[in-house]
Formats: structure tokens, sequence, C-alpha cells
């Protein structure tokens, strides 16, 4: 269900979910997990990619923003994330 490469890398959280899997297919499969969480922000439309808001390539990559600039640009982006996630919380709560 979840592989074990993502952008092409091998992915570091691939042992998490094999060892975890039980957890894990409580949701069926990545899509039902991005929307049980509402990280609907953080995948494309279709659920087949990631997407990094701060830059960050892949696994291979430093994920720690590397100047301030970058550092400020991903608390902008972060705040605005979890703005969008407390919408959707917020509608299910209606």
């Amino acid at each position: 269900m979840y592989s074990a490469v993502l952008c092409g890398v091998s992915s570091p959280l691939y042992k998490v979910f094999c060892s975890d899997s039980a957890f894990f297919d409580l949701f069926g499969d990545f899509r039902g997990c991005v929307e049980f969480f509402l990280l609907q922000d953080l995948v494309s439309e279709d659920y087949s990619a990631v997407r990094f808001w701060d830059g960050w390539k892949d696994f291979s990559d430093n994920p720690i923003p590397q100047t301030v600039e970058w550092y400020l640009e991903f608390l902008e982006r972060e705040v605005e994330f979890v703005g969008r996630r407390n919408e959707r919380i917020k509608k299910m709560m209606i």
C-alpha cells in the first residue's frame, strides 16, 4: 500500500509504515489517511504526489531552512496551511 520510494528516493518512513501497518491499514490507502486527517493541502489534486511548500525536494535534500528568508517563508506557508485545515475542521463541525 505504501511505497518505499517517494520522489524517486528511498523513503525513510517506509519502515514506519510497515511496522505500524495495522494503524495505517485502518485508512485503506494513502488517500484515506489524507482525508481522515484533513491534509488535502499537502497533496496534489489526484493524491499522487506530496506537496512540499518550503522548497524541499526529496529525502536526499536537507529539509531545514538554510536562510532567514527561507525560514520566514516556511513559517508563512505553515500558518496558511493550518488556517486552511482549521477551516475544514470548522465545516465538519457544522
